[in-house]
């Protein structure tokens, strides 16, 4: 466990780097981000759970893999999102992290499922993300 911890570490420092390197966005910009994170973390969240508890009734008449995968997907993105929520108004770094989840396991559903414009999604979401971090390392 501890190997895996070092390794997704590394992974971090990595991206950190790496989404070092781009052009930033202005201190007063990422400031109102990280004023709106919270909100929009909760909205997103019940959206999501709203949207799958929709799914839920049509799939059982579509029934394919792909529909479930995407299902599963999605609770999983939805309970993360719920659970960042107490942790951003709180302004710890754990609320970042669990973003960060989420948006690995959206990166990996859009593989699987080959979403393309999920995949831009994602790097728009990482971009944001690591534009904030800042502000929740400690």
């Amino acid at each position: 466990m501890k190997d895996f911890k070092k390794q997704f570490a590394r992974f971090e420092e990595a991206l950190v780097r790496f989404f070092g390197s781009v052009p930033h966005i202005q201190e007063n910009g990422r400031r109102t981000i990280v004023s709106m994170v919270p909100q929009v973390s909760l909205i997103l969240a019940i959206i999501l759970a709203l949207g799958l508890f929709g799914a839920m009734f049509f799939l059982p008449a579509v029934s394919s893999v792909r529909s479930w995968f995407s299902v599963i997907i999605g609770i999983s993105m939805a309970v993360l999102f719920f659970l960042a929520y107490n942790d951003l108004r709180k302004g710890q770094k754990s609320w970042w992290n669990k973003l960060f989840y989420s948006a690995l396991i959206g990166l990996f559903g859009f593989l699987i499922l080959l979403q393309v414009p999920g995949i831009f999604l994602f790097l728009l979401e990482m971009y944001i993300l690591f534009e904030i971090r800042p502000y929740y390392v400690k």
